[in-house]
């Protein structure tokens, strides 16, 4: 046996025969910090991947989010738990970090006058925000437009509850 044939195998673990060449199949997953691997064919590792993986990691990324909630430091692996906030009607991600749970816009908020109008915005970065200006100036929907830096507000007090399930939905 050569030193690579270990490495490159020609079976696949998941099917018999392989389907086209291999992949390397994290056996975490990399969002969960997953660094061993084995080899096994593309075909295998795309259907698991997006059949069972998906569905776990979104569950698992909203309890990694909630636990980073309690202070545990899982920013290396950050995960985002989408649209699972909404306060006065703008809807925030949670997201995992250094200092627990940080929250930003799930989505630009656009604020309107009684005529449909544009008279305000909060975007979730500057650069955001003059990318949409800029869009704003360009098809004449507006003729002049300032930006300004607002402190964002700190939100406290806020229940998370988590609901995990692996039944198809």
């Amino acid at each position: 046996m050569n030193s690579l044939e270990g490495r490159f195998p020609s079976v696949c673990p998941y099917s018999e025969p392989p389907f086209g060449e291999f992949t390397d199949d994290h056996v975490f997953p990399d969002f969960l910090g997953g660094r061993r691997s084995i080899r096994v064919c593309r075909e295998c590792n795309n259907r698991f991947g997006y059949s069972f993986e998906a569905k776990a990691a979104e569950q698992l990324k909203r309890l990694q989010v909630f636990v980073s909630h309690f202070g545990l430091d899982l920013s290396r692996n950050a995960a985002t738990w989408p649209a699972v906030l909404k306060i006065g009607g703008v809807t925030y991600d949670l997201k995992s970090g250094p200092n627990g749970v940080q929250y930003e816009l799930a989505r630009p908020v656009i604020r309107r006058d009684e005529k449909g109008n544009i008279v305000g915005g909060r975007a979730r970065s500057r650069s955001e925000a003059k990318q949409f200006a800029s869009g704003l100036l360009r098809k004449g929907k507006a003729k002049e437009v300032t930006l300004t830096d607002v402190p964002t507000e700190d939100i406290e007090y806020v229940k998370l509850t988590v609901a995990l399930s692996y039944r198809p939905t």
